[in-house]
């Protein structure tokens, strides 16, 4: 009887000792199933502007609307969609002015939604400068006096839907997939 006794809790330890195993094995198994890739800070993240925009009628802090036009990947795995929209704004308005003076615009890229739903923050200006007319101001002045100075003013910063945009990822960012 006691015999018997002992084989029936040696078995049980056993059987729940295997049980237990088991349950560890399989958490860690689904705990390694996750993989984790970093996006490195300095990645290029190739963008396109959506909508023109000008020094006529931008100013500072507005929003603009970019979008990435090739997908960035780390170890073979999309990070960041083709299409994701990026966020960005107008850094800097410069007015055209008299004397020929050109307008002049900047914008500066702020962050993007990867493929996980984690913002990734983006680094990148781009500026436009319209044509200056300061020569034609200055002819115009000395044949009509001081008055014509004023009466030629330079063209408005443009910068045109589909400009690229080569932004770099502002520092480094896990991704996990499953």
């Amino acid at each position: 009887m006691i015999i018997r006794r002992s084989k029936l809790l040696f078995t049980l330890g056993l059987v729940l000792s295997l049980w237990s195993m088991l349950l560890i094995n399989f958490s860690f198994s689904a705990t390694t199933i996750a993989e984790k890739v970093i996006l490195r800070a300095g990645t290029p993240v190739i963008l396109s502007l959506e909508k023109s925009i000008s020094t006529d009628i931008a100013n500072v802090g507005d929003p603009v609307d970019l979008v990435v036009i090739r997908e960035v990947k780390v170890d073979g795995k999309t990070v960041i969609e083709t299409g994701s929209s990026v966020r960005g704004e107008v850094s800097a308005v410069e007015k055209k002015g008299v004397i020929g003076k050109p307008g002049k615009i900047s914008i500066a890229v702020k962050s993007v939604v990867g493929v996980d739903g984690k913002n990734v923050p983006l680094r990148a200006t781009l500026t436009r400068e319209g044509k200056g007319k300061e020569t034609t101001a200055l002819i115009v002045g000395l044949v009509l006096c001081i008055l014509g100075l004023f009466l030629i003013k330079g063209e408005h910063g443009v910068i045109t839907a589909g400009s690229e945009i080569k932004a770099y990822v502002d520092y480094d960012v896990e991704f996990e997939f499953n």
